[in-house]
């Protein structure tokens, strides 16, 4: 009898034993199956990446007939292409021409179906398009269409890098934008995303947009004469009217753009070029000075005239008033810098031309005397 009962005890433990066992493999069923097909993804992503999985594709010059004959455009570059799945592809570049003898750049993609192709996706540009690729930036298997815009005008330029995602229909951009018409703008170019930074397909993003130029680093160094209107703007700000500190460099000054004009008095020789700010230089020194930068890089010094070394009055291109700079006479670190819009309470008009005449007056547009004592802001 106790024999029996030890038999079925025991025989009811391994009953508990197996269900537990059944409960974990069912419990961790999913965990287990999850993890296979990790693996088998990555098995074969492995053989994808070898092209041990994938039958040849289309050469270059094909998939630009083909381009061709679905989208009857231009064809400037056709990409062909596969993903893991298989499925044939074929970014392209073309040109469409508009009706006013211009023309718009465009990226489409054309996807296989049957033996022909037809167009599931297309980003029409009024930038240029400076390069198209095909990567996978991710390492998914899944390819993604690079393509880099540009364009430039009147003193700012901008370049978007655009990465298409078509397994999400997402179109990625990294934008970086510079405005050059104000000369106390930031150096550095304004940067835009569109993406979480700190995902998986954010740090993709932010390693390809490296790789094609973009995210450098670019730092002004305020002791560094070729940045000396930044220096300028650092120090004294948007300043028009009161006291302007100023840092002199050794040698003559740095500019980029053409000369303009150029006053010398004595010693003391006045620059004005195109797009950048007044400069003065000392030739017994062999030093140079930013006295005024403007904020609007068009508003650069148009003409200027000076009754003797320590004051120059000058107009702006944009501004209708003369400025007025006086170097301090204690301490030359320093300069005053006036600005007047109004002689003997008159408006004084858009200064095309400025003399110095006897008696401290100025000759104004070759026909209208102002005596300097009768210069006012209001």
């Amino acid at each position: 009898m106790k024999i029996k009962v030890m038999r079925k005890t025991n025989l009811w433990r391994c009953f508990n034993i197996l269900g537990i066992i059944l409960d974990f493999i069912v419990s961790n069923l999913g965990k287990i199956y999850g993890k296979l097909n990790k693996c088998k993804h990555k098995l074969r992503l492995f053989l994808f990446n070898k092209n041990l999985i994938c039958n040849s594709q289309i050469k270059d010059k094909e998939a630009k007939n083909i381009a061709y004959s679905i989208l009857s455009s231009k064809i400037l570059k056709a990409v062909p292409y596969k993903n893991i799945n298989l499925n044939e592809f074929i970014a392209v570049f073309t040109q469409v021409n508009k009706s006013n003898n211009g023309y718009d750049h465009k990226i489409c993609i054309l996807r296989k179906l049957g033996e022909n192709y037809t167009s599931v996706w297309q980003k029409k540009s009024s930038f240029l398009i400076e390069s198209l690729n095909v990567e996978d930036i991710d390492n998914d298997g899944e390819e993604e269409i690079v393509f880099i815009e540009h364009g430039s005008g009147t003193g700012s330029w901008i370049r978007k890098l655009n990465i298409y995602s078509m397994k999400k229909d997402k179109l990625y951009k990294v934008e970086e934008y510079q405005d050059y018409n104000s000369l106390s703008s930031s150096y550095s170019p304004t940067v835009k995303t569109n993406f979480k930074l700190n995902t998986q397909i954010g740090k993709a993003i932010e390693k390809t947009a490296k790789k094609y130029g973009f995210l450098k680093k670019r730092i002004v160094d305020l002791e560094d004469k070729k940045f000396a209107h930044y220096k300028w703007h650092e120090m004294n700000g948007k300043k028009r009217n009161g006291f302007v500190n100023l840092k002199y460099y050794n040698g003559k000054p740095k500019y980029e753009n053409e000369l303009h004009k150029k006053l010398e008095i004595d010693d003391l020789i006045w620059y004005s070029y195109v797009m950048e700010p007044l400069y003065g230089y000392i030739k017994s020194e062999d030093k140079h000075f930013v006295a005024y930068a403007p904020s609007f890089i068009q508003n650069f010094v148009d003409c200027f005239v000076s009754k003797n070394r320590e004051r120059l009055f000058f107009t702006c291109c944009n501004d209708e008033g003369i400025y007025d700079f006086e170097f301090d006479n204690s301490n030359k670190e320093i300069g005053e810098i006036k600005y007047y819009t109004h002689y003997n309470n008159k408006k004084i008009p858009k200064v095309k031309s400025l003399e110095s005449i006897a008696n401290n007056k100025l000759l104004i547009n070759k026909d209208m005397v102002i005596s300097i004592g009768d210069l006012n802001k209001t």
